[in-house]
């Protein structure tokens, strides 16, 4: 096979496995309970599943120019609007889904020597 076709098998496969909006309700992770003294910068199945759902599995990045927003499926990542570095929580409201470029580009953006001057 091509890299092309065994990448897009590969995604594939991740989308099938490993997509929230996939889960059954009987299925494991669905009656996964938080434990209050995980890692701080974990992020809860059940939470995942609800930026899933929220975001319909898409890139939520809305251009300033534009305000088209990006709508990709593939190499989605879950990104905090306030990193946790930041001070930002794993909380609902500062979680939204971006394709892997517009996460890149953001934290780029955000974390950039250019970014941490005043």
């Amino acid at each position: 096979k091509t890299y092309k076709v065994l990448i897009s098998d590969l995604v594939d496969l991740g989308q099938t496995k490993w997509n929230p909006l996939r889960c059954t309700a009987n299925s494991a992770l669905s009656s996964h309970r938080v434990n209050p003294h995980q890692s701080w910068k974990t992020i809860p199945p059940t939470l995942r599943r609800e930026v899933w759902a929220r975001d319909q599995g898409v890139c939520t990045y809305q251009s300033p120019d534009t305000n088209k927003i990006c709508g990709a499926r593939d190499l989605i990542q879950i990104d905090h609007i306030q990193p946790l570095a930041l001070g930002g929580k794993n909380e609902l409201a500062n979680l939204r889904l971006l394709c892997a470029a517009h996460n890149r580009a953001r934290a780029e953006k955000t974390f950039s020597p250019s970014a941490q001057k005043d």
